[in-house]
């Protein structure tokens, strides 16, 4: 029977849970460079192999500018409503659906307009796992997706067309998130990404909205206290990649993992 890695020993890892004690995020791997230049089309060469030798792009001017530090009303308003619904009686609950589409829809509209602009902003304002967990699929379905997934991050230098001068929004470098099945997204990136070359196998997670991906600056997700893992048939490893010690995990009653703590930390990545 085929399984993604679970990787637990209080941490998730690798396409992967790991559950740890403590554990030092491992940087990301050395990236592989791919260029193109941009005139009137993108045509990026192959990626050169992983093992060779990189320099970081000096690219500061693609580290995202613009902090929105303080929550818009939008997103203020849909988490206020989500948390009354989840501590509403049930039999309250449908009554509150359509107010939740209304919320839901515009919160979304927001994070869109936030992964262009400051995609490190979008990811800590999207909804929490512990809040998407406890809602409904019909509003589920109208927020940002959670991104998780294995993929090449391509890196596209760009230059003016001859004669033509930069417009203020100009920007050097652009990049996408493509999967072998022709999947494609923008991608925003901030931190250590911004100074990354084209990776060909790529671990990566963030949100998305459409065709708009803000990509975490760290391959690994830490996951939420009292967030559930997902049920999707991850082989379970009892033990810590890093220290390499051994933890037994405690099923529930129903032989589901249980929820991460402060205690149980967990990290999860789209490795595999």
């Amino acid at each position: 029977m085929k399984h993604k890695l679970l990787t637990i020993s209080f941490a998730l890892i690798a396409g992967t849970l790991i559950w740890l004690g403590a554990i030092r995020v491992p940087s990301s791997p050395e990236p592989t460079q791919r260029k193109s230049q941009k005139s009137q089309s993108i045509t990026p060469d192959a990626a050169q192999p992983a093992t060779e030798p990189t320099t970081a792009l000096a690219t500061p001017t693609e580290v995202p500018v613009k902090k929105l530090r303080d929550r818009i009303a939008p997103t203020v308003a849909f988490r206020n409503w989500a948390e009354a619904y989840i501590a509403a009686p049930r039999n309250l609950r449908e009554t509150m659906l359509p107010e939740g589409s209304k919320l839901a829809k515009a919160h979304t509209l927001t994070i869109s307009e936030m992964i262009r602009h400051d995609p490190q902003q979008a990811i800590a304002d999207a909804v929490p796992m512990v809040v998407r967990q406890d809602l409904p699929n019909s509003i589920v379905s109208l927020l940002e997706k959670r991104i998780r997934m294995k993929a090449s991050l391509n890196v596209y230098g760009n230059v003016p067309l001859p004669g033509a001068e930069a417009s203020p929004d100009f920007k050097p470098y652009t990049r996408s998130v493509t999967k072998p099945d022709g999947s494609y997204w923008n991608a925003f990136v901030y931190g250590k990404r911004a100074l990354q070359r084209t990776m060909s196998a790529a671990s990566i997670n963030g949100i998305a909205v459409g065709n708009d991906m803000a990509v975490a600056d760290s391959p690994l997700r830490q996951l939420e206290p009292g967030e559930r893992p997902e049920p999707d048939e991850r082989e379970i490893v009892e033990i810590c990649p890093v220290s390499e010690k051994e933890t037994a995990v405690e099923r529930t009653a129903t032989g589901e993992l249980p929820p991460v703590s402060i205690e149980t930390p967990a990290f999860e990545t789209g490795e595999r």
